[in-house]
């Protein structure tokens, strides 16, 4: 994933991210484990317990063909919701 937007960088307001792999997390394969370690680093009195039954991670969406009011709507689904982010990779 790194090597990809590597390739195809993402850009935010104009200013191109910078995506670094973090040595704790060399294997990508536990994404749920990775969540839970930036959200502890962003707030580390959160309950990891609690993350699980409040995060949900929507992913492999299509290009195009909806807006994020609709991605939104659908994590209504799962409860309410707080906070929410969209990241699109407008370079493909």
């Amino acid at each position: 994933m790194v090597k990809f937007y590597g390739c195809f960088p993402m850009f935010l307001d104009g200013n191109q991210l910078c995506i670094h792999l973090a040595p704790q997390h060399s294997s990508l394969s536990d994404e749920e484990g990775i969540f839970t370690a930036l959200i502890k680093d962003s707030d580390p009195k959160v309950n990891a317990e609690s993350l699980r039954q409040q995060f949900v991670h929507l992913g492999n969406l299509p290009d195009d063909g909806y807006r994020e009011l609709e991605v939104v709507c659908v994590g209504l689904r799962f409860g309410k919701v707080d906070h929410y982010v969209v990241l699109k990779n407008k370079n493909r």
